[in-house]
Parts: structure tokens; sequence; C-alpha cells
């Protein structure tokens, strides 16, 4: 995603740059492919390197003499591209950090901040959310925010349009470090007939100096709130978790397309691995090397074909 970044940023910030990179794209030269072709062109064929050498050192006799050295490049070019890709991770989760500075008001905080002076800060859930308050065990008021929970740093805001635009500014209320922040579940209290939503309410406690600062959150859904609670508060040793070898199949039944970084995409007929069951539970595609959260509902599960 970084060089797409970069190829619209030259194109909005330096019109004669972009001008210049357009005709060469037409050039006979280019073979018909754009600058961002070329940008992204080393890191795509960095990648093909370890699939070329594992085909080669398969199809080579082990007592050949250039085995044991295929071995050893197909390992180095492995954590080569593993590197690398830790690096463009790091390097897009910075870029975001940047976007949503550009987007901050801190004229209510004591000490304004930037997000992206800490590199190596990700975001770990963002969403949106309401702040009420409650009063006789009844919501008497509320306004819309989002949540904002890094690696190491809370921040709660007020998203606010910015008059004579599409755009939007998120105005910070609240901006702490993650040690000084608890976040607790709260009963559900009865609400209004017409509104038929459910209340799912959790409290967010920010342990200032000077006295704490008690918010109770209303989120989307009863499984928002069990997420927030649980990234909050993520569980020291993981009950129930299966082997690796051990672990059930389950086919997706629904499409599910991610919301947060806590999340990945599935589509209809995927296969994945519950590496942890719970009312949430990890999963591993079988295809692909990631780890997420989803609930049991957009899978069916298969008996264990093992033994």
């Amino acid at each position: 995603h970084i060089h797409t970044q970069t190829h619209r940023h030259i194109h909005s910030s330096q019109v004669d740059l972009g001008m210049f990179l357009k005709d060469l794209a037409t050039h006979p030269l280019a073979n018909g492919l754009s600058f961002s072709s070329y940008f992204i062109t080393p890191i795509q064929r960095l990648a093909r390197y370890p699939l070329l050498l594992d085909a080669i050192a398969r199809n080579t006799d082990p007592d050949h003499p250039d085995a044991s050295t295929i071995t050893i490049a197909l390992e180095q070019m492995t954590e080569m591209t593993q590197r690398c890709n830790s690096r463009m991770r790091s390097l897009e989760e910075h870029l975001q950090l940047v976007q949503l500075d550009a987007l901050l008001d801190c004229q209510r905080l004591e000490e304004p901040f930037t997000l992206s002076e800490e590199f190596g800060r990700t975001l770990v859930r963002r969403d949106r959310a309401e702040l009420v308050r409650v009063a006789g065990k009844k919501i008497v008021k509320s306004k819309m925010v989002e949540l904002f929970l890094f690696s190491d740093f809370f921040m709660l805001a007020k998203p606010v349009k910015i008059p004579s635009s599409d755009t939007f500014r998120l105005l910070v209320y609240h901006a702490v470090h993650r040690s000084r922040v608890v976040a607790r579940h709260v009963d559900d209290i009865p609400h209004d007939k017409a509104d038929k939503a459910p209340v799912n309410m959790f409290e967010v406690v920010i342990l200032y100096d000077q006295e704490p600062a008690t918010m109770t959150i209303r989120a989307t859904s009863a499984a928002d709130r069990v997420r927030w609670l649980e990234n909050f508060n993520p569980p020291k040793e993981q009950d129930d978790v299966y082997a690796a070898w051990d672990c059930p199949a389950a086919t997706v039944v629904r499409n599910y397309t991610a919301r947060s970084n806590d999340e990945i995409s599935v589509r209809i007929g995927e296969r994945v691995l519950i590496l942890n069951r719970g009312a949430f539970f990890y999963t591993h595609r079988l295809a692909h090397v990631h780890t997420s959260i989803h609930t049991l509902t957009f899978t069916h599960t298969h008996p264990p074909t093992h033994t």
C-alpha cells in the first residue's frame, strides 16, 4: 500500500512530476507499465525467489553436491522475505498513524501529542461508539465518539465535520498511556422500548493523577463490547488452546469483511483452523499465515479427521 500512497502523493502534490511520469508510461521502453508498477516490481520479485528455490530443492537429489547449498539459500531467502514483509507492515502501520495525526485536533488537551512520534506504535482497534450518561438506571444523554486503542496508548475523540467540506477532524477529549486505563463490564440497564438496540455497555476508567475519569461506553453490538473488553484486557494465558496438530477445521458459511486490525476477512467456502475456542476463537487460514479473531456464527466446524 505504501507504493500506492506515494504514487498518489506525487500526482496530487507535484503536478509537473506527476505529468512527467504519466507521459513516461507511454514511452515504448516502458512496455506499457506505469511508474507504480515499476515501483512495486522489486518487492514482488523478492517474494518469488523462495518459491523458485523451493522448487529447485524439491527436484534436486539429496545426494547432489549442491543440495545443502540450495537448502541454505532457501532458508536465507525465506528469512529475508519475512524481514521485508515485517518492515513493510511496520511502515504501513506508521503511515496509518501519520494519516491519523493529520485529523487530530488537540485543543482540549493540556499537552498536545503526535501519534507517529513513536515508531513501532500500532493501532489495535478503532471503532465508533456512544459515550453515554446514565442516571437512575436510564440513559439520559449520549453522543457519538471514536475509540482508539493502540499498542501503548488510548484515545477518545469526537468526529467533527469541517464546514463546507466532506472531510472531518477528530476533536480529542482523552489521550493517555494504556497503563492508566481500566476497562470493565457493566450490567445492561433497562432501555426505552422504542430503542430496540441492546445497550451493550462497558466502563472505561482513566487513572488521572488528580481524579479518575469514568466513562460509560455503549458499543454497537454485544460482540463489539466483548471484543473491546478483550482488547483492553488481553488474557495472560490462553485457555483451551489446541495443539497445532489437533486443531479442528471449519468452513466459512458467511462472508465477513474485517473492520479492524484484530480481524481477517473471510469468504464462503474458505477453510480455517480453530486454534482457540471460547466466546471468540483464533483462526489460522489453511492457505495463509495469518492469525485473528472471528465469532462462531461465521463458520461450520468439521469433526476431527485424525485418530
